[in-house]
């Protein structure tokens, strides 16, 4: 079981919170000690956590079970709130008559309640607030954003792949007549954009990136998407971070032609490189990302022409982004661990955490190490050549790029990475209270997604249905313990 954090006190206490997925909705039946003894507890432990100086034991994870142990003989059944994996002869029901198509009903769904399952001690917003369970083993790969295993390919409805003929004539409104095709290969790690590695017959290379098909449902965060990402080429590049040159962006038509990086992305040789040569790099991405975040915008929301999510505060903005991926999730059919208003209304109980942040800075969003591409310096050390895939970006909160730059896992188990960030900020990133909510707050968010973006990109497979379980159990966790430890913000 985790131990971090040496602020923890050694003995733990038990919130006896009941996870999302077994609860009623409110207002069916009296609250009291009478009818409901676990809400009674409940509120004399969260008193009693109120109380204390020191924060409880860091919870192993949202699930109970320690960071970094897989599950039991590969994937799973639906994930039994908080206390592990279900048995494996546990598998979804059937759906019946009337819920057999949820989708078609415009709301979410809503997962059965499982047996309840004894939650290991949680205080999830404490000295080791940042924690994430790590990827379990058995899913190595098999999360979009983090590419399929070596040699498939990520098929995605959203990938729309021109005829060679298409990708010439754009070379040459791009580069000019001389540009001229002499091989290209598809890039299979992307999970939405389709990507070209192209070398021309001048020998010169160069990487064609291409957006979906106009008129197919996507996600309402994922409209200009390409827009988003040369904004973040041009605007991030004036700020010093490491970038591939813009070399051409025609976003009517729906491409960009950037430059081609040489190195290869950190989660590939991440773990043949030595501790001191990986902090180093985490500290070099650190850095990049203090400077990215030094761009200010002119409001708050994503980066897109048609200002939907735009706003003056940071509060506005980001309670509009959840009503978006909320209001898909519902369109969708999207299994959630408990209704849609219901999961706003925790998200709006904690809102007020959001007005603290005043300044609109860019936020990557997609930083995890897939992202971020590395030389070798020849003398077994490693730069930090560029990042890509910016077109998640937007103007928010700093604190928000945490999300995925330690995605699965805890900042403060990457060395250097913190601390780069410190350096080149001239000062580290403020972790009070109110911002260990902010950060529930956008981990929440991303596990949203998470949940949801496979009903648009087509993803299908028993490893697409394990990562989804396995975010489900994230958001429930998150959510659980969000709305227990702070119960009456």
């Amino acid at each position: 079981m985790s131990t971090r954090g040496s602020s923890a006190c050694k003995t733990p206490v038990t919130t006896g919170c009941q996870p999302w997925s077994q609860r009623k909705t409110p207002g069916k039946e009296p609250h009291n000690e009478r009818s409901h003894p676990a809400a009674g507890r409940r509120r004399r432990e969260a008193a009693r956590l109120r109380q204390r100086s020191r924060c409880p034991a860091p919870h192993p994870g949202p699930r109970g079970r320690p960071a970094g142990e897989p599950g039991p003989g590969g994937p799973p059944g639906p994930w039994t709130r908080h206390g592990g994996t279900a048995a494996p002869n546990r598998r979804r029901r059937p759906a019946s008559a009337a819920t057999a198509h949820p989708a078609r009903r415009g709301r979410a769904t809503v997962l059965s309640s499982p047996p309840r399952a004894r939650r290991a001690p949680c205080c999830p917003i404490s000295e080791s607030a940042l924690t994430r369970i790590p990827l379990p083993s058995w899913l190595s790969g098999a999360h979009p954003g983090r590419g399929p295993p070596e040699g498939t390919t990520m098929e995605s409805l959203t990938k729309r792949r021109p005829p060679v003929e298409q990708l010439q004539t754009w070379l040459h409104q791009a580069l000019g007549p001389q540009a001229l095709l002499a091989e290209h290969s598809e890039c299979t790690d992307g999970c939405f954009n389709a990507v070209y590695a192209v070398t021309l017959a001048d020998g010169r290379d160069c990487i064609l990136k291409v957006a979906p098909p106009s008129g197919l449902k996507l996600l309402r965060y994922e409209a200009d998407l390409l827009h988003a990402e040369a904004h973040v080429y041009s605007r991030g590049a004036e700020a010093g971070v490491p970038l591939p040159d813009l070399l051409y962006a025609d976003l009517d038509q729906g491409f960009l032609v950037l430059e081609r990086l040489r190195g290869t992305p950190l989660e590939k040789v991440r773990d043949t490189l030595d501790p001191a040569a990986l902090a180093d790099v985490r500290r070099q991405l650190g850095g990049a990302t203090a400077r990215l975040h030094s761009v200010t915008g002119p409001a708050f929301g994503y980066i897109r022409r048609d200002g939907h999510t735009r706003s003056a505060t940071w509060r506005g903005s980001f309670l509009a982004i959840v009503d978006d991926i909320l209001a898909d999730a519902a369109e969708l059919g999207t299994e959630l661990p408990a209704p849609p208003d219901r999961i706003r209304s925790v998200i709006h109980r904690h809102a007020d955490a959001l007005d603290e942040v005043t300044r609109p800075a860019l936020v990557h969003f997609d930083l995890w190490d897939g992202n971020a591409f590395v030389l070798p310096d020849g003398d077994g050390s490693w730069r930090l050549e560029g990042i890509i895939d910016g077109e998640r970006a937007f103007y928010g909160d700093p604190l928000a790029e945490l999300v995925s730059l330690a995605l699965f896992c805890d900042p403060e188990d990457s060395p250097g990475l913190l601390e780069g960030y410190a350096e080149a900020a001239g000062a580290p990133l403020r972790l009070d209270g109110a911002a260990r909510r902010r950060l529930a707050l956008y981990r929440i968010y991303l596990d949203l997604i998470l949940v949801t973006e496979g009903a648009t990109r087509g993803f299908t497979g028993e490893e697409h249905e394990g990562f989804r379980r396995y975010a489900l159990g994230l958001l429930d966790g998150e959510l659980t313990e969000l709305d227990a430890t702070h119960p009456h913000k």
